[in-house]
């Protein structure tokens, strides 16, 4: 399966929709562009939905943790929805699963941030 991501603005929030596989070569470069792209426009409010993911590795964990320090770094947020099975197992297994704020659907994630 390839990678797709897609970004849209809900307000103050940048919305990033991963679809496929995040691996390194391949879905994290283009996540990491994405992501970065509106962290350097000014932008720090992240809501990641990740509920189309099959698979991530480490460059793909590597991504979503290092843009989360990024945005924390610059006061902001960096929030997840709906994560597939298997990304949450992998957050869990490495003890990085508390360390985000999850949410149940794109709505709730945008309205968490306030207004």
């Amino acid at each position: 399966m390839s990678f797709s991501v897609t970004v849209k603005e809900a307000g103050a929030v940048t919305v990033v929709t991963a679809e496929g596989r995040i691996t390194i070569g391949g879905g994290s470069d283009a996540l990491n562009k994405a992501m970065n792209g509106r962290l350097g426009e000014g932008q720090t409010r992240f809501l990641l939905a990740l509920g189309g993911v099959s698979y991530m590795d480490s460059a793909g964990l590597g991504v979503i943790t290092g843009m989360l320090a990024s945005c924390m770094n610059r006061g902001g947020e960096l929030k997840l929805v709906t994560p597939s099975l298997k990304v949450r197992a992998l957050l869990e297994v490495t003890n990085l699963w508390p360390t985000f704020e999850v949410h149940a659907s794109e709505q709730e994630g945008v309205a968490s941030f306030g207004g």
